[in-house]
């Protein structure tokens, strides 16, 4: 959802398939970024979407961070 809110896009804009492990394409992210996004908004949402559960954060540490960058 996060990725969705950064580039503006519906959800047909992040489609995953099998075939590359339902990996998000973090490029794609980041080139149709809104212009006017700030860039940690854009890293926190793709680290939202690791593959590797202990590297994404979690709901505190998601409080801590949006109430941080006010």
């Amino acid at each position: 959802v996060m990725c969705e809110l950064v580039c503006d896009m519906g959800p047909d804009f992040m489609q995953r398939d099998k075939a590359d492990g339902y990996r998000v394409d973090v490029q794609k992210v980041r080139d149709k970024a809104k212009p006017n996004c700030p860039p940690q908004f854009i890293d926190l949402a793709l680290a939202c979407c690791s593959e590797d559960p202990e590297m994404r954060p979690t709901a505190n540490d998601l409080s801590w961070l949006l109430r941080c960058s006010r």
